[in-house]
């Protein structure tokens, strides 16, 4: 009978002790003494028979937050004390199957943390702290997503399953700390999830110019698909993916999305510009040795139909280049035809029509020639690069008009070029 007696005692006694250790550190959070209440708890928590104690890890979680959220906690502290809260709470919520504590409070704890991290993002990413901005915005999602897992509910806020406004802060300050790959990551939430208001375009954007740059063929093709179904009046999309055929040297399929858009929108000045510059090169570039006729018809109408819209002289000038070079061509192709007492009559024909289509195309030359001369002799001061066109082209009609017998108007254009100065 002494021995129960006795152990009765003890048990008692350990029982009445725990509840006073608890009590007490209760006591401390209420009278503010949050310093104190971390040491009794990390005391509390640091003896093996408290191992298992839900309220252990409840009142570390509590302390740990309370901590985080004092003016005298650097941000750098508040993040760990945050971190350490929230990993105590979860540890109650597996030794305490009922819960009782969180339920009393309704789960708040975890509403806290989740805003709590959510503005020392905020903040360190007014500070420019971008890499502690992203690891707080990051923990904010982690926590979140635990408080839909749980599917607790709050009457101050409603969480949702995409929180859009915390994803982007998130991808923002990844960037911004020259992390790419958290930056894309979050990026990709946005729109694997097919969020396609006029806020996230700069999204698709960035993500369609990031796999062209990586030449991430796949995905760059798969954020293209996504991005034109979501803002098909942007341009910038088919910008790229032009970009992307050429850089790739699938020609056939450039020139044919080229001639896609160029149908649907002959007044598109960059389209049709760039269109042109494909052309050009694909004719006067790499082993150039004469015009294919009808790729040379092609862009002079394209040409023709940039000038509309060009504000800068570029289409003007290429087309001049253009004109004059078809020009040449036509009259290297005569001169190669040799006259003698022996010339066949059709050779003779060909090489009347050949310096019939070259006078045709100098003609054709001059009027664009000199709107650019006007547009170069405009300006008060010319780049160097300018200065080449403007001497180029007050050259071409300098020859033109010798071939054409001009004496005056060529002595003009000569007068004029040797006035061009560098």
């Amino acid at each position: 009978m002494k021995k129960v007696l006795i152990l009765s005692i003890f048990v008692l006694m350990i029982t009445t002790s725990f509840a006073q250790s608890i009590e007490d550190i209760n006591n401390l959070i209420d009278k503010s003494k949050l310093a104190e209440a971390k040491t009794a708890i990390d005391k509390f928590n640091a003896d093996r028979k408290n191992a298992t104690s839900s309220d252990g890890a409840y009142f570390k979680g509590r302390i740990y937050n309370s901590l985080s959220r004092d003016a005298a906690t650097s941000k750098a502290d508040a993040y760990n004390y945050k971190i350490a809260s929230f990993d105590a709470f979860s540890k109650y919520l597996t030794l305490d199957k009922k819960e009782l504590r969180m339920k009393l409070e309704q789960y708040k704890s975890f509403l806290d943390l989740y805003l709590g991290f959510y503005d020392l993002g905020a903040q360190q990413f007014q500070e420019k702290n971008y890499t502690a901005s992203y690891n707080a915005f990051s923990k904010a999602q982690v926590v979140e997503d635990f408080i839909l897992a749980k599917k607790y509910i709050y009457t101050e806020i409603a969480l949702s399953k995409l929180d859009t406004a915390l994803v982007m802060n998130t991808a923002s300050a990844a960037l911004n700390a020259s992390d790419t790959t958290n930056g894309i990551l979050n990026y990709r939430k946005i729109v694997d999830a097919n969020i396609t208001s006029k806020d996230y375009e700069p999204v698709y954007e960035f993500l369609v110019s990031h796999y062209k740059t990586k030449k991430d063929a796949n995905n760059f093709q798969l954020m293209l698909n996504k991005a034109k179904i979501a803002y098909p009046q942007n341009s910038f999309w088919n910008e790229l993916e032009l970009a992307n055929l050429s850089e790739n040297g699938d020609k056939t399929a450039m020139f044919a999305k080229y001639e896609e858009l160029y149908t649907k929108d002959p007044t598109n000045f960059v389209n049709s510009y760039n269109y042109a510059i494909e052309l050009y090169n694909t004719i006067y570039v790499k082993d150039y040795k004469s015009v294919d006729s009808a790729t040379s018809a092609k862009l002079t109408t394209i040409l023709k139909s940039a000038i509309v819209k060009d504000t800068t002289n570029s289409a003007n000038m290429l087309l001049t280049n253009h004109l004059y070079n078809s020009a040449a061509d036509y009259s290297q192709a005569a001169s190669l035809i040799k006259e003698g007492k022996l010339t066949k009559p059709a050779d003779l024909k060909k090489k009347q029509l050949l310096n019939k289509l070259a006078m045709a195309k100098m003609d054709e030359v001059i009027p664009y020639a000199e709107t650019a001369i006007s547009f170069f002799g405009a300006k008060t001061t010319l780049k160097n690069s300018q200065k080449v066109n403007y001497r180029l082209v007050v050259g071409y009609l300098a020859e033109i008009y010798k071939i054409k017998a001009n004496v005056a108007k060529a002595a003009q254009y000569e007068k004029l070029l040797s006035s061009i100065k560098f």
